[in-house]
């Protein structure tokens, strides 16, 4: 397990949506085992104020487990699911070279909240928290 670090809006609080996700995206991020049980995930989650972790198995890209995983298992009573039994196997993923608002329409039509990032054999996460920002700064200078 590794502590979540941002690595994006914090160090660059002027991107806007045509930056690269990069300049948004977290890539030192939580994991998690594919054994570690619901309660283990939630207390990650909680403790490190963070919306999904990353459960590398060996794929090209690694699943993820987000809130809504922890809570869709709370509340259909499968308390005992580990990691693996709840994450996402195969996760939308987008390049960090790409523009942040690429990110968003990806998160918006497929209603989700998170995006793995790939970076060469590097990967990250992109939630929708990180591109709220530039993209209101772009709408900004827009009006300008």
């Amino acid at each position: 397990m590794v502590k979540r670090v941002p690595v994006g809006i914090e160090d660059s609080p002027e991107a806007r949506g045509d930056d690269p996700v990069r300049s948004v995206a977290t890539f030192v991020v939580l994991t998690a085992e594919s054994g570690d049980p619901l309660s283990l995930l939630a207390k990650r989650m909680k403790l490190f104020d963070c919306g999904a972790l990353l459960v590398e198995d060996g794929a090209p890209t690694p699943a993820i487990v987000s809130e809504r995983d922890v809570i869709a298992a709370v509340a259909t009573g499968d308390l005992h699911a580990t990691a693996a039994e709840l994450a996402t196997p195969q996760p939308l993923w987008i390049d960090a070279d790409a523009e942040i608002r690429d990110a968003a329409v990806l998160m918006a039509g497929a209603g989700v909240r998170h995006l793995v990032v790939k970076d060469g054999d590097q990967h990250g996460i992109v939630s929708i928290r990180d591109v709220v920002k530039p993209l209101l700064s772009s709408m900004d200078s827009s009006t300008d």
